[in-house]
């Protein structure tokens, strides 16, 4: 519910939502360790739109704690979305063709303001989510304890999930994990281009 709650785009939730990323403080923390301890407070809500405000969000803070690391935080944007969808691919039992790190490096070309992020800055980020899976807040409800036998529920990356699906029996040349990150890219320009 916090999680749905901080992804609301009426006045005040998105107020509530400013105001309690604004008061974590990511300086001095990698980007990993930042991604991990931001969604330690909560559960991602299963609306990608309210997601992406809550990662936006995030990115924003991140490189305010951090100017010198990325170009911009659209770059922070990006690569927020691919570590979810690394650590959803990485982890849940749905996903049965696990993607490499030649995947992830491949889909994060480019994404700092057109130049690629130093290989092994994504190839530690990558072995970081791989070998620790980021664990995000679950609602201790009664009717959350049911959902705790589907990863995705659990992780509320339901909509996520979906995208990585998608498109698997319609465009076999394309993985999803390409898909996906064609998806955020045409979300990325045609929100700032």
């Amino acid at each position: 519910m916090v999680g749905d709650y901080l992804g609301e785009r009426d006045e005040f939730p998105l107020k509530v939502m400013h105001a309690y990323v604004d008061a974590l403080n990511f300086k001095g923390l990698d980007f990993g360790e930042a991604i991990r301890f931001f969604l330690r407070g909560f559960r991602l809500p299963g609306e990608a739109q309210k997601i992406d405000r809550i990662m936006e969000k995030f990115a924003e803070r991140f490189c305010k704690c951090n100017p010198n690391v990325f170009t911009s935080a659209d770059t922070a944007y990006i690569l927020a979305y691919s570590v979810i969808l690394l650590n959803t691919d990485a982890h849940s039992v749905m996903v049965k063709d696990k993607m490499s790190k030649a995947d992830f490096m491949r889909n994060n070309r480019g994404i700092d303001d057109g130049k690629d992020l130093p290989e092994a800055y994504l190839s530690t980020l990558y072995d970081q989510i791989v070998s620790n899976e980021i664990k995000m807040s679950a609602d201790s409800s009664a009717a959350q304890t049911k959902q705790t036998n589907s990863v995705s529920k659990l992780l509320g990356l339901d909509n996520i999930m979906n995208l990585v699906n998608w498109g698997l029996t319609e465009d076999k040349a394309h993985g999803a994990n390409d898909l996906l990150i064609k998806h955020i890219h045409e979300k990325f320009k045609a929100k700032h281009g």
